[in-house]
């Protein structure tokens, strides 16, 4: 087995707790956020396979459509993430204007859209506006749809 020593915290990890990516422990990768998240939707996967296995995979469903749909009716700071009630122009946190939530429904028949391209009830083409640009909150930068700034290397969201 290779050890990797991390050459922020000096720390001898195992390869499962080191980046190889990035050279450093997941704990100083850069790229924490995004192994998080790695491990979240692996998680995620293991439960919906044992629910499943149960017959309780439907009301997990069910609550994960109520939990989407909670946050789609949210406005978000794209400066710093907060989020806040569908309506409230500027952020409660920074003062910078807020996102609002795009709306999910069907110009031409008003059916639920459900983030679909195309309205699943006459076929409309779901016309999204784009969505605001992101600034890095340490440096003010804008990120361009990175995850972590381009400038300072701040995790971005």
């Amino acid at each position: 087995m290779n050890f990797h020593e991390c050459p922020t915290c000096r720390l001898i990890v195992c390869p499962s707790d080191f980046d190889a990516q990035s050279g450093y422990c997941t704990e100083d990768s850069p790229r924490r956020g995004e192994i998080a998240q790695a491990q979240a939707q692996q998680a995620a996967g293991v439960l919906k396979g044992i629910a499943d296995v149960f017959g309780v995979g439907d009301a997990i469903r069910g609550v994960a459509q109520a939990a989407k749909s909670a946050t789609a009716n949210t406005a978000r700071c794209p400066k710093d993430g907060i989020m806040a009630a569908a309506g409230t122009k500027f952020c409660p946190e920074c003062g910078s204007p807020m996102v609002q939530p795009v709306s999910d429904r069907c110009p031409k028949c008003g059916a639920e859209a459900q983030d679909a391209k195309f309205c699943p009830e006459c076929g409309t083409k779901i016309e999204r506006a784009p969505a605001a640009p992101v600034t890095c909150s340490n440096c003010g930068k804008e990120t361009k749809g990175a995850k972590f700034c381009p400038e300072c290397g701040t995790k971005v969201g």
